[in-house]
């Protein structure tokens, strides 16, 4: 009889331990027991301690699942407090374990169960037409889209396996060759290949297989990406009790949200201002008023410490206080739908600058925005706001959005359609200049 013990299991969260009695003279498994840490002692580290930094203590159960256990933490901590969170903050907190569940199914296939059946060394004897041969045929199986050899990118959205082609590969082959030449087989390494009852699968099998992780590794990342913005890291995001997951500075410990920018565009989406051409039409989406930039000169311009907020303005046709705190408008749904019918060569969000440093953003050179300011829909708060402040004409232009929140600049034939989808949408516009040929990026005329 001989006795067996693995100890510790691999590849799995947690310690396992399992002792096998083996008949050597069967071969067969008499008797057998597994043992496991079940309990990880968390509840001992968060005694104590504030509930609110619950989420960053509990999460760290696990290397992998972190949002399940900070999410399970979070919503404990919530119920006992009697917190209702904000819809966004639920919003985004879905996002973020939506994201996981698929991030976890990589895991655990590609990292984790597929290395007891996949040798980067069985793979050094495919032959890399076979393997093409084999991967169109899983492809054509199970009905999954594939793409050219080069093609493959990596941008935020799901895109398809790269082409099962044998230069592909080749190319694959190539790469595994000089790792298992180097020794460094990283996560390869340590597994079970010389055992008999493991060589099942053919060597190009092993290829496809070993392709298809590497391509994984891209996809990985981009699906921890949503967890990088809105929760500042992966793994282990952060969290806020009865808010939205928060970003915490890595340059400054006191500070509580990174302000760093972080910008994933899926790159058939980008807006090209590459494509403006003279005769392109600029179209202006209304604003609800001053919105969130110029306050200080306001403040200034009216007094506001001093006046009487709640005194009905004729030329506002309401009072001086219900102007000034008229909501900034916010431009996404409008401005969707009208990429979605117009062909949209630039847009400028009009805020701090005004006229004349937002727009020229989105002005390639050689090119001017031609605005035509008589036409104009210019709300009387701004014309109050010059006459009190007497403020010149130029940097009123300079500073205020001047009844135009923002801009669109669409080709000429698409304007009707532009203004259509942006009315459609509860969205005011109307068109008030054209590109026309220029080195001002912007005239006001």
């Amino acid at each position: 009889m001989k006795h067996v013990v693995v100890d510790p299991i691999t590849r799995i969260e947690g310690h396992l331990r399992v002792e096998v009695q083996v008949d050597e003279g069967s071969g067969k498994v008499t008797d057998a027991i597994s043992s496991g840490t079940a309990w990880r002692g968390l509840e001992l580290v968060m005694k104590d301690r504030d509930p609110r930094d619950a989420w960053a203590y509990i999460q760290r159960i696990c290397g992998v699942c972190t949002s399940a256990h900070a999410l399970g933490s979070l919503r404990a901590v919530e119920d006992a407090l009697g917190i209702k969170i904000p819809k966004n903050a639920n919003y985004i907190r879905n996002i973020m374990a939506a994201t996981l569940t698929v991030q976890d199914h990589i895991v655990h296939f590609y990292h984790l169960h597929a290395l007891d059946w996949v040798s980067p060394v069985e793979a050094l004897a495919a032959d890399p037409v076979a393997t093409a041969n084999l991967q169109v045929a899983a492809l054509n199986a199970y009905k999954l889209p594939f793409s050219a050899p080069g093609t493959s990118v990596t941008e935020a959205y799901d895109h398809a396996f790269p082409a099962a082609t044998p230069q592909y590969f080749a190319e694959i082959k190539g790469k595994v060759q000089a790792i298992v030449e180097s020794g460094q087989l990283g996560i390869f390494s340590a597994n079970w290949w010389d055992h008999p009852d493991y060589k099942l699968l053919p060597p190009e099998v092993h290829l496809m297989a070993i392709a298809h992780y590497l391509e994984m590794l891209d996809k990985h990342r981009d699906l921890v990406t949503p967890q990088v913005i809105f929760g500042g890291k992966n793994p282990h995001p952060h969290y806020c009790v009865g808010g939205m997951p928060c970003s915490i500075s890595l340059e400054d410990g006191n500070a509580p949200v990174n302000t760093a920018r972080l910008g994933i565009v899926d790159r058939a989406k980008i807006i090209d201002h590459d494509r403006m051409r003279p005769g392109d039409v600029v179209i202006a989406l209304t604003s609800s008023g001053i919105h969130s930039n110029g306050y200080s000169l306001v403040r200034k311009v009216f007094n506001v410490e001093h006046a009487d907020l709640g005194a009905y303005v004729d030329e506002l046709s309401c009072t001086l206080g219900e102007e000034l705190l008229r909501p900034t408008k916010i431009y996404v749904k409008p401005v969707l739908a009208a990429m979605d019918v117009a062909d949209v060569h630039g847009v400028s969000h009009i805020t701090g600058g005004g006229f004349y440093e937002n727009i020229p953003r989105c002005i390639p050179d050689g090119l001017c925005a031609k605005i035509d300011k008589s036409s104009l829909r210019t709300p009387p708060i701004f014309g109050m706001l010059q006459r009190m402040g007497s403020i010149p004409e130029h940097d009123m232009f300079n500073t205020y959005n001047m009844g135009v929140g923002m801009t669109m600049i669409v080709a000429k034939d698409d304007a009707d359609k532009a203004l259509a989808a942006l009315k459609e949408n509860g969205q005011d516009a109307y068109v008030i200049g054209e590109v026309v040929s220029g080195e001002e990026k912007v005239a006001l005329c």
